[in-house]
């Protein structure tokens, strides 16, 4: 069995009031595919680079959007669902199969992924330190990640090397 999916690049935005808009790109108009109801995540994850071209170490969030009227009662405040596996692609595929069109949207590139990801809180993690925003953040955890200003220099440490870093000062 197969399921007709679009695929839509953008980026996800979230305004003052805390609604999500995923803003397609405008040189995008959809691409659709038939995918099997029993893909891999694996499997979409490439045919999403082989459809932008993007090598594998690009990054990609795929993630989906309920319809409007499975929104209620937060509507557009309510977070898109990313998927990151192969459980919730085959959740998605099969449990939907009341959607003619199963619209999977896109985001590509370090940025837009940074940005989708600090507005989902996704916890993440720097050499040794990790940031975590869910429920067992501490206040402690929290309140060293809004001291953005110090950690800097440890966090650039960790990524760069020192010749790297020299280059990163000389540019700077």
């Amino acid at each position: 069995m197969v399921r007709c999916v679009r695929l839509w690049r953008g980026e996800w935005k979230k305004s003052v009031d805390q609604e999500w808009d995923f803003v397609t790109d405008p040189e995008d108009y959809g691409y659709r595919v038939l995918v099997s109801k029993s893909a891999s995540f694996e499997a979409v994850d490439q045919l999403v680079r082989r459809r932008y071209s993007l090598g594998p170490r690009t990054p990609v969030v795929v993630s989906y959007r309920l319809p409007s009227w499975l929104l209620v009662p937060r509507g557009n405040k309510t977070p898109p669902l990313t998927i990151n596996d192969t459980a919730q692609l085959s959740m998605v595929l099969n449990v939907r199969t009341w959607l003619d069109e199963l619209a999977l949207l896109v985001t590509i590139g370090a940025k837009g992924v940074a940005e989708y990801q600090f507005l989902c809180r996704t916890n993440f993690t720097v050499g040794a330190t990790s940031y975590v925003f869910d429920e067992s953040a501490t206040d402690n955890s929290r309140a060293a990640y809004e001291n953005r200003g110090a950690q800097m220099e440890r966090v650039m440490n960790a990524i760069f090397p020192e010749e790297g870093m020299l280059l990163f000062h000389e540019f700077h």
